[in-house]
């Protein structure tokens, strides 16, 4: 059997699909459904989200007026307790009490300090003034001393006070700590007996270092070494008249100690600083 070209073309042609036996029709008809389906996927999403949009600003608007409501109601309440004097609670009155000291101790002290200051003197200028010039000018310093401040003004007014308790006439017993102490106040105040003790017991120490040239006509001042009788003095007695010897760190190094000796301070501090009052 044999054919030719012209018997190739006048055959029937078939595509692909047709020769595999595959069905063009229905598989379009397929793609047209899914398209159909996703659509309407689409449109029904759509639908949903524009729904529920819906009712959250349903919601919202709702939560907007209640809250407003709320609103107007404190608004007045508080206008009306602002118009009628609010009464303190226990709590508050218990809060106030713990911040605040209202006891006559309290109260003395503030009023201390009251009188103390000066509010002529502006305090962004001048604290010192504003706070102190008040007591500077009620407690001048006394004739006795170089300084004074509100401590020696206490140490001042404890004396005082003890003095007054030591002079206070009682039935005390003799064995009583507090009777000893006046007996002790009292004897001190015995100048004549005062006087005869110390001339008994100052002669003997005087005569035991030396003598003293001013009373002595057969003192000789070659004879006096006054480095041995300082050194006996310092072992013997608590004090020195010269000198204050003790034992203090070394400057230098402080795992050591040092024997330090410094002058005693025998004038007061006005007459040796006189540039610092």
């Amino acid at each position: 059997m044999s054919y030719s070209l012209n018997d190739w073309d006048s055959a029937p042609k078939s595509t692909s699909t047709e020769t595999l036996g595959v069905d063009r029709n229905k598989n379009r008809e397929e793609v047209d459904d899914c398209e159909r389906l996703e659509k309407g996927f689409k449109k029904g999403t759509r639908s949903t989200c524009l729904i529920v949009s819906l009712i959250l600003v349903v919601l919202l608007l709702i939560t907007c007026v209640v809250l407003s409501v709320f609103l107007v109601k404190e608004v007045n309440k508080n206008g009306e307790a602002g118009t009628q004097p609010k009464k303190p609670s226990k709590d508050h009155e218990e809060g106030d009490q713990k911040l605040y000291c209202y006891s006559p101790d309290c109260l003395q002290i503030a009023a201390g300090f009251a009188r103390k200051m000066n509010t002529s003197f502006d305090p962004c200028l001048d604290f010192y003034h504003h706070s102190c010039a008040s007591w500077m000018k009620e407690n001048p310093i006394p004739p006795a001393r170089n300084m004074y401040d509100t401590f020696l003004q206490l140490d001042d007014e404890n004396s005082k006070r003890l003095r007054d308790i030591l002079e206070e006439m009682d039935e005390l017993p003799e064995q009583s700590a507090v009777k000893k102490i006046k007996s002790y106040f009292e004897s001190c105040l015995n100048e004549e007996e005062v006087e005869k003790e110390t001339n008994a017991t100052l002669t003997p120490v005087i005569a035991k270092y030396g003598s003293w040239a001013l009373n002595n006509e057969t003192w000789n001042a070659t004879q006096w070494k006054w480095p041995e009788i300082l050194q006996s003095m310092i072992r013997d007695l608590t004090g020195t008249p010269l000198f204050e010897v003790g034992i203090d760190i070394n400057p230098r190094n402080s795992s050591q100690h040092m024997i330090s000796v410094s002058l005693r301070n025998l004038l007061p501090r006005k007459l040796i600083y006189p540039k610092l009052f």
